[in-house]
C-alpha cells in the first residue's frame, strides 16, 4: 500500500509499532496519519467475499488508530456495492464522525469519502458523506494525504 501511494505522488513514511498505551497509525502520508486495513485474499476466505458488516468492522477498528483510513479490498472479492453499504452502516452510527476520510480500494474500483460536519469539526456528527468513485487505474488528486479533497 505504501508503494502504491508513493507512486501516486504522496510522501509516505511507515510508522513504528507503538510502545506503550494506545494504538498508532500504520503510515504517515503527506503529514497525515493513515491506518490501512486489508482483507485476506478470496481463496484464503474460502470463496466468501467481505460483507457490509465486515467493512463496518474494519472502519470501527481503524478509527482508534487514525482519522484517515485506507481499506484494501483488492483480491478479497469486495464489491463496490458492499463497500458503499458498509460505509453507509458506519455513517449511520452516532459516532460516525470519528473518521474524517476513508478510501476503499477494490478490484476495478477506488472509492473515497470525506466526512462533513456542521462546523468542520470531527467531533460533531456528520451532516453527510460525500463519495467520489474513480476507475482504479486513475491517479487520485493529491490532498488530505490519500487522494481526497483538501
Amino acid at each position: 500500500m505504501a508503494g502504491m501511494l508513493g507512486r501516486e505522488g504522496h510522501v509516505v513514511r511507515s510508522l513504528a509499532e507503538g510502545r506503550g498505551p494506545g494504538r498508532v497509525a500504520d503510515l504517515e502520508i503527506c503529514d497525515t496519519p493513515v491506518e490501512v486495513k486489508s482483507w485476506l485474499q478470496l481463496t484464503e476466505r474460502h470463496g466468501m467475499p467481505p460483507s457490509p458488516r465486515s467493512v463496518l468492522n474494519k472502519l470501527l477498528d481503524a478509527r482508534g488508530q487514525a482519522p484517515t483510513v485506507v481499506l484494501n479490498g483488492r483480491g478479497s472479492g469486495l464489491s463496490m456495492r458492499t463497500a458503499r453499504r458498509g460505509m453507509a452502516l458506519y455513517a449511520a452510527r452516532p459516532d460516525g464522525a470519528l473518521l474524517s476520510t476513508v478510501r476503499v480500494l477494490g478490484d476495478g474500483f477506488d472509492l473515497a469519502w470525506t466526512c462533513r460536519s456542521e462546523m468542520g469539526l470531527r467531533s460533531q456528527r456528520p451532516s453527510g458523506l460525500e463519495a467520489v468513485a474513480r476507475p482504479s487505474q486513475d491517479v487520485p488528486q493529491i490532498g488530505r494525504g490519500i487522494g481526497l479533497g483538501s
